[in-house]
């Protein structure tokens, strides 16, 4: 009997030291599983906020992007209302280049119109760029009375283009009046 006992009590020891055995093999697992997972929420969690960081700042980039695009939109839509209006102004006063190359018959429709003879000569030219206009230059040399040379003058300074008179000399004698006249026409 005593050695039924203890050989029970073998066995009842082996069986708790398989137990124990099986239950640290279950707790390290456990702990290890738990770790992991913790791990995985922590890097996890990390990339979320990282994640939550981008998606703020790409919608904050949106939402300006947006704004711009109803700015734009609202400029257009000026644009489209008021503008047009004024650059069909503009190209009535200032011509296109191949327009001033008319500025000779121009002139001398202008001249006949007041009763006075005009010479037109050329005397340079600046191309347009970027954001200023290009111009010609010219000379007028008109003669006949002095009330039509005066007009003519006048017709001149409110030329259909937008113009400038830079220098301008008078001269009579004899019931004959010249007046040259050294100017510029703006073109686009």
């Amino acid at each position: 009997m005593v050695g039924t006992i203890s050989r029970s009590l073998k066995a009842v020891q082996y069986i708790v030291t398989e137990f124990r055995k099986k239950l640290i093999v279950e707790a390290v697992i456990s702990v290890a599983v738990i770790a992991t997972l913790m791990g995985g929420i922590g890097f996890f969690g990390s990339n979320i906020e990282r994640s939550v960081r981008d998606i703020r700042n790409h919608r904050a980039e949106l939402l300006g992007r947006w704004s711009s695009l109803s700015a734009l939109a609202t400029l257009l839509g000026e644009y489209n209302d008021k503008a047009r209006e004024y650059l069909g102004v503009m190209g009535q006063i200032i011509p296109a280049q191949d327009q001033v190359f008319n500025l000779n018959k121009d002139f001398q429709a202008l001249a006949k119109r007041e009763g006075v003879t005009a010479t037109f000569t050329f005397t340079g030219e600046s191309s347009p760029s970027e954001g200023v206009l290009g111009s010609v230059r010219f000379q007028l040399v008109a003669s006949g009375n002095f009330t039509g040379v005066v007009r003519f003058i006048r017709a001149v300074e409110q030329f259909r283009y937008l113009s400038r008179i830079d220098a301008m000399t008078v001269e009579g004698s004899g019931g004959r009046t010249n007046a040259t006249i050294h100017g510029q026409v703006s073109f686009r």
